[in-house]
Parts: structure tokens; C-alpha cells; sequence
């Protein structure tokens, strides 16, 4: 089963170290799991999510820098990690399933 859904998400706050990104229909899953890959990331200082009530649709990634990385292009890193991941995990089921 393949998903192709787009996130949707609005930048709260952001400047040359740091980045407030408010992603909707997401929780600690992804929040958890995103925050953490940042963390790998040389120039990244601190990344956490919160999510501010329960019955909102809504996780708030934060994401701080040394200034020797912008955060967006800390972000792309990331998320590029995560897909690099996601894809070894996949291949590794595919093996299996054989």
C-alpha cells in the first residue's frame, strides 16, 4: 500500500538559527521521530516537538542552530536521513518476504 499524502504545515517562526514549523494532522510519531534525526545533524544544537493540546490537529517542530548550518537546510537534511531510512527498512522487509 502506497500513501501519497502531502503534509501541510506553517512556519510559526524563523530566523538564521532557529525554526518554528507547525505541522498539522501529525503527532508523536513523527514528532519523536523527527526530532531525534535532527539531533544527528552537525550545527543543530537543540530539536524538540511539542504538541500544545491533545485536541488539536497540530505538533510544533523546533528546530536551533550553531549558525554554521541555516535550520531550513538542517531540515533537509533530516528529512533526508529519515527517507534514507525509511528506504533501507524497506528493502530489509523486502528481503525477508522473499
Amino acid at each position: 500500500m502506497e500513501m501519497n499524502r502531502k503534509m501541510k504545515y506553517s512556519i510559526k517562526q524563523m530566523n538564521e538559527k532557529e525554526l518554528e514549523i507547525v505541522l498539522y494532522d501529525e503527532d508523536h510519531t513523527f514528532g519523536n521521530l523527527m526530532a531525534k534525526t535532527l539531533m544527528k545533524i552537525d550545527g543543530v544544537v537543540m530539536s524538540y516537538y511539542r504538541i500544545d493540546h491533545p485536541l488539536k490537529n497540530e505538533m510544533v517542530l523546533y528546530l536551533k542552530t550553531d549558525g554554521s548550518i541555516k535550520p531550513v537546510e538542517a531540515l533537509k537534511k533530516g528529512i533526508g536521513l529519515l527517507k534514507d531510512e525509511i528506504r533501507e527498512l524497506e528493502t530489509k522487509i523486502k528481503e525477508v518476504q522473499v
